[in-house]
């Protein structure tokens, strides 16, 4: 699907993996906080193979809700944990790729 509706997958991959982190990072259960993001899609891997996947860069801390001052997260290290972060991944997908219309599960030909 990614290679016959490219646009279309990438969006809902790069939107996905934001929502989930800012949906992760404003529970006050971790962070209660607004991070800051930077996201990358890559689309080759090393060995020249085709695998769209993102990698992002979140700060350490994040902005309250009302812009005021800065939350740091209880660890250093990280604001949730990473398992947290694969979890809603799934979910999240189906709405934004095809609730939008961008594209439907046929290849451009029709078949």
């Amino acid at each position: 699907m990614a290679r016959a509706h490219p646009r279309a997958v990438y969006d809902a991959v790069l939107r996905t993996a934001a929502q989930t982190l800012l949906t992760l990072a404003a529970d006050p259960d971790h962070l209660g906080a607004r991070p800051g993001l930077l996201a990358v899609l890559h689309t080759w891997t090393q060995t020249l193979r085709y695998h769209p996947h993102v990698h992002v860069l979140i700060t350490s801390g994040g902005l309250t809700p009302d812009g005021a001052r800065w939350v740091t997260p209880p660890r250093a290290d990280f604001p949730f944990p990473g398992y947290r972060a694969t979890r809603p991944n799934a979910a999240p997908f189906r709405p934004n790729a095809f609730s939008r219309g961008s594209f439907s599960t046929s290849s451009p030909d029709g078949s």
